[in-house]
This record gives C-alpha cells, structure tokens and sequence, in this order.
C-alpha cells in the first residue's frame, strides 16, 4: 500500500482543513500559528492500530495527517511532493484530565505523533504520496 497524505490543516485564529499548504525550510506552514518555528509541523499517522478516542482528540489536530505509515523514528526524513521534512521527536504527551492517559492505557499520541521541520521549502497537497527516507 502507498503512503498518501489524508488531512491537511492550517492553524490561525481556528483550525482550517486544506487542500495544499505552502511550507518553508526552517519556518513551518506559511500562514499558520506556528510559522517562524523550526519544529512546528506536528504529523499524526493513522493506522488500524489505534483509536481516535479520549479527550487528546478532541484537543488535539495536527497539521498533516499520513495514511498507511506504521512507525517512524527521529532523523527519518518525508518526501512529500517538492518539500523535505525530518522528524525531530515522537510522542506528545497525553493532556492532563484525559481519561486514557489516567487509566494507565496507551495513549495513541504517544506513538503516533509526531513534530518534523522543514528541511527542503515546496508544497504539500492532500492526498500527495510520501516516501519514507531512512539512515
């Protein structure tokens, strides 16, 4: 199966869905929040294996969304169309009053989330294929 890219958000005074996004190396999605940040680019990758439930998914929306990627580690790189992204961490801690987390049950964020930066500027639109670059 390919990996596509399933969801794009851009964040500004409320979440927007989006059918491209410009991004810039070491600055983030033009026109989001978080632009001017190098590590602002969070990545969630949907898989089987886990359930969108608890209180982290209603707070919780990231800014890309990849389909048919089980795992991937920090250093990993993404071709996404023109642009180059690298993962620099894994997991986001799960939110205080969240019932999963205080239940001691894994939480999906903590494997499945992920904060990247831009290592090559271009654009990303949805359903673009990704390939997984590793060292």
């Amino acid at each position: 199966m390919e990996s596509y890219v399933s969801e794009l958000t851009i964040f500004a005074n409320q979440s927007n869905s989006v059918a491209k996004i410009e991004i810039f190396k070491n600055k983030g999605i033009l026109n989001d929040k978080h632009f001017h940040s190098v590590k602002a680019i969070t990545i969630l990758l949907n898989n089987d294996d886990f359930e969108l439930a608890g209180l982290c998914f209603k707070k919780f929306k990231p800014n890309i969304v990849l389909e048919n990627i089980k795992v991937l580690k920090l250093g990993n790189r993404l071709l996404i169309n023109d642009s180059l992204l690298e993962i620099t961490e894994v997991g986001k801690n799960c939110y205080l009053n969240c019932d999963i987390g205080e239940d001691s049950k894994n939480c999906s964020l903590k494997n499945n989330v992920l904060v990247a930066k831009v290592v090559k500027s271009g654009h990303i639109n949805l359903n673009d294929s990704v390939k997984v670059i590793t060292f």
